[in-house]
């Protein structure tokens, strides 16, 4: 089973989250099935392109630092959950992940 999370600073990528995310995942893991977290930092996106596709309101979304985004990882790994940190694509495009 995999969970992708995309992880947003201030949003859910503290360390409360992370023990969150396991408790709501420690169901679906057990020996015939092995849940995988791939997390996704969220890409910061400039606010004109926000413009240019018809968003007229700012979107206060940040990404997360390394620092938060290897914490968290170190966090769901400690539960014995498999978890990677997915590469971050897109910022060219202002891609949101």
């Amino acid at each position: 089973l995999m969970c992708e999370v995309v992880l947003l600073e201030g949003i859910n990528s503290c360390p409360d989250d992370a023990y969150a995310l396991c408790e709501l995942l420690m169901p679906f893991d057990h020996h015939s099935i092995r849940v995988l977290v791939n997390l996704i930092p969220y890409n910061d996106v400039d606010d004109a392109n926000l413009e240019s596709w018809g968003h007229a309101r700012k979107l206060d979304l940040c990404k997360p630092s390394s620092r938060t985004v290897e914490s968290f990882q170190e966090i769901v790994r400690s539960r014995g959950f498999y978890c990677f940190v997915r590469k971050t694509r897109g910022d060219e495009k202002a891609s949101a992940c």
